[in-house]
């Protein structure tokens, strides 16, 4: 079960570990994403450098060669971008994950829709996916 952009479900405890599966389904390109504003993650996955846009900071996590949960981008007042396989549910274990950064802000992924439409001779078919339920 993955945890990311979820609640936590299960309290810490230093007799158990804590352990996600990466093996999900990459998410299509229709992905909420909620802000966590005044924090930046101390650790990331992959940074990059004279990235154009918050926009093009998110199509870098959508189409990463890891699962990407959230990103920050020009957090230091630079055009980086700085993305991670993390989220708050799977920082539960780590204390002080987060810099507190008055103008920074991290998104992170919440639920994701795969959708396709069919078209026939007299209806349309749409099957919606999505990560959570609802």
């Amino acid at each position: 079960r993955n945890m990311a952009g979820r609640k936590r479900l299960l309290e810490l405890d230093e007799k158990s570990d804590y352990v996600e599966v990466a093996c999900v389904p990459k998410p299509q390109k229709l992905c909420e994403f909620q802000t966590l504003r005044h924090r930046i993650l101390k650790t990331v996955d992959a940074v990059y450098q004279d990235v154009a846009s918050d926009a093009e900071c998110k199509e870098r996590c959508m189409s990463a060669n890891f699962t990407c949960y959230s990103y920050d981008f020009m957090s230091a007042g630079e055009k980086i971008c700085r993305l991670s396989h993390h989220s708050t549910a799977t920082l539960a274990h780590i204390q002080e994950p987060y810099l507190e950064i008055d103008n920074a802000t991290t998104h992170e992924r919440q639920s994701c829709y795969q959708v396709t439409v069919e078209c026939r001779g007299a209806e349309m078919l749409a099957r919606i996916s999505t990560s959570t339920l609802f």
